[in-house]
């Protein structure tokens, strides 16, 4: 669990859902409590997944991360052929809230069957907070997302419908 760790601003002190995050050194064991050691490279590797039967992905999680100018933070990911590509990197950011984050990755995963994500952390001479992940999920990105809408204040309610016609399944208007 997050605990505030780290160089300022740092670590988070709770998780945006839950109680637990991917993150640096959280426990404060390190050389330099809660933030990634110096002259290392670490990373965070999902399994391999088969997006095999998808033509778009989405990859979407929360962010808090906290990078110094000599070290670089970036999200990976690994196609079918073990070709490993940056979908995004930094080597400056100063996170002091969770931010969403969402990327296009089906260039790598949609049509592949061994897909795998990487959060990699490379460091020089000095430390920082690093990553803090929660909320990671990989979508069917030809299908809309559905969250809460600001002028109803929560998600999309069928309270009360015993049933529901669809008059043309083909088209795009809705039920």
């Amino acid at each position: 669990a997050p605990q505030g760790l780290g160089t300022a601003p740092g670590d988070p002190t709770a998780a945006p859902a839950g109680t637990q995050v991917l993150g640096h050194d959280l426990s404060g064991q390190g050389s330099a409590p809660g933030d990634y050691e110096t002259l290392r490279t670490r990373s965070a590797i999902s399994p391999e997944l088969d997006f095999s039967a998808l033509s778009a992905v989405e990859l979407r999680f929360d962010r808090w991360l906290n990078v110094e100018n000599t070290a670089t933070s970036s999200v990976d990911a690994r196609d079918s052929g073990g070709t490993w590509h940056t979908v995004w990197s930094t080597t400056d950011a100063t996170d002091s809230a969770w931010s969403e984050q969402v990327f296009d990755v089906s260039a790598q995963a949609a049509g592949h069957a061994a897909f795998q994500l990487r959060f990699l952390q490379t460091s020089r001479f000095r430390t920082d907070a690093g990553w803090n992940v929660d909320r990671l999920f990989l979508r069917d990105a030809s299908v809309p997302t559905w969250g809460g809408c600001s002028a109803c204040g929560g998600d999309p309610t069928f309270a009360g419908a015993v049933a529901a016609t669809d008059d043309d399944p083909c088209a795009d208007s809705g039920v």
